[in-house]
């Protein structure tokens, strides 16, 4: 379990809206070709749409749900959810696209890793010893924050 502080509703707010993001990017990173360098939405969207990822989407129209009851003050919830959906997606999509080599370099590694597994468990510790790790979570962070 991860340790988050949440001291206030900006926080909150980051929170979710990062953990929606993390949600979509990974149908879009299994979408992203075998060099990181090109990803295909229709597919990205059919994969979060479809069986493999369910429990993503599911959890994705929850957070949403949750960061558009915290933010909504005219009472349209319909439009600001979508606006929220619509709006994440895109951030997400654009952060998939900046660092698709780092994701794919990531996955490699990850597979070696697992070394055919189908189950195991990274710690925190081995994954930021990924160089490319870091990289993509400022980048990740510098997006929530330049928004607002």
């Amino acid at each position: 379990m991860l340790d988050i502080s949440i001291p206030d509703m900006t926080a909150l707010i980051n929170f979710l809206e990062r953990r929606t993001m993390v949600l979509y990017a990974g149908s879009m990173a299994e979408a992203l070709n075998s060099t990181g360098t090109d990803g295909d939405n229709e597919k990205a969207l059919s994969l979060l749409e479809g069986a493999e990822g369910a429990d993503d989407s599911a959890k994705a129209r929850e957070v949403q749900r949750i960061l558009t009851a915290v933010t909504c003050k005219d009472g349209d919830f319909a439009n600001v959810l979508k606006d929220h959906h619509d709006r994440l997606w895109i951030k997400a999509g654009m952060i998939v696209e900046k660092y698709g080599p780092n994701i794919v370099e990531i996955s490699k590694i990850c597979r070696e890793i697992l070394g055919g597994l189908s189950e195991v468990e990274i710690s925190k510790e081995q994954i930021e010893k990924i160089p490319s790790w870091a990289e993509i979570e400022r980048g990740i962070e510098q997006a929530v924050l330049t928004e607002r």
